[in-house]
């Protein structure tokens, strides 16, 4: 979802009475409708950055986020970092460029199984510091924090609400807008115990910065398989595998006309997915060829690059 604010670094005596100020800035009238079902199964699985100082990225995400480092080869400045039963969410390798005006990584939104994950996961964040606060928003389908990391990338922080919940249109099909989040309750209720994201922690959406929207939709629909759960804006798109609210968000807010990252560019190194479904490789493999899109064929994993040249990997994972 897009913010129309930032805010600075926040002491955390400030941070409660902001945040309310946060949840009533977000109150802009959007409605999503389902356009298009999905003919795959993709989820997100896990993504890689590139990092000017990798080691102290590495270090936010474990000791502020609350991710278990997997594995550390320092060096080569390279780290893993997952659940504690090792499921891996993100790889950080060394940058050798700064962040240019390219496409890329909006947010990588971290989906918690329950409104008391997300809090516990909030509270740490904001005891150990080092993000920046950004936003909250109340989205219908799902309660949502928003910071960026020491370098820039955007983290969203959220749980879904009971599908039944979900609002939907005359039509059925799920909406999604922006009302107040009140956060304020967070760092009393939080676990003092809790150390580290939960086993069922994932991504649950990839949120990129495109070139072209009507370009990112023939890329993620016609050749990857991904249904339309909005549209509606002409600078910005949301897609789903199944009856989810959406796994892939796009816009071109700032990156309009935008290339792609360039292989050594700090940001985004690249986004991977996953599908349980070995027809669902066969398929895009298909469409792929069809379409003339370059990839490499690894067997039971596919890597290309994506209309906006955000390089991309489709594993399958039973």
């Amino acid at each position: 979802m897009k913010l129309n604010f930032v805010l600075p670094r926040l002491k955390l005596f400030l941070v409660l009475f902001v945040s309310l100020i946060l949840g009533a800035a977000v109150l802009a009238k959007t409605s999503y409708a389902q356009t298009s079902p999905s003919q795959t199964h993709l989820e997100p699985a896990s993504y890689q950055l590139n990092a000017l100082k990798p080691k102290q990225l590495a270090d936010f995400y474990h000791q502020s986020l609350g991710l278990s480092l997997l594995d550390s080869r320092t060096e080569k400045n390279y780290y893993r970092l997952g659940t504690p039963e090792g499921k891996v969410l993100l790889e950080i390798f060394p940058a050798k460029l700064e962040h240019r005006n390219t496409t890329g990584l909006y947010h990588t939104a971290f989906l918690f199984a329950s409104e008391k994950d997300l809090m516990n996961a909030y509270a740490r964040m904001m005891r150990a510091g080092g993000g920046r606060l950004q936003g909250t928003a109340d989205h219908g389908v799902s309660q949502a924090i928003y910071f960026a990391d020491p370098e820039g990338n955007g983290i969203e922080l959220y749980h879904d609400k009971d599908p039944n919940v979900w609002p939907r249109d005359t039509a059925g099909n799920i909406t999604m807008g922006n009302q107040p989040y009140d956060i304020s309750r967070f760092l009393k209720q939080a676990d003092p115990a809790y150390e580290a994201i939960p086993n069922s922690g994932k991504i649950g959406h990839f949120h990129l910065a495109v070139a072209d929207i009507q370009a990112t939709r023939a890329f993620y629909e016609g050749l990857l398989g991904f249904g339309v759960t909005s549209s509606e804006n002409i600078d910005s798109l949301f897609m789903a595998s199944g009856s989810y609210h959406h796994h892939l968000g796009a816009n071109t807010w700032e990156t309009l006309g935008a290339t792609g990252p360039q292989a050594d560019q700090q940001g985004l190194r690249r986004v991977i997915w996953h599908t349980s479904d070995s027809q669902d490789l066969s398929l895009i493999k298909d469409r792929l060829k069809q379409a003339g899109h370059p990839f490499q064929d690894h067997g039971q994993q596919l890597d290309l690059i994506d209309n906006s040249g955000i390089p991309i990997q489709i594993r399958l994972e039973k």
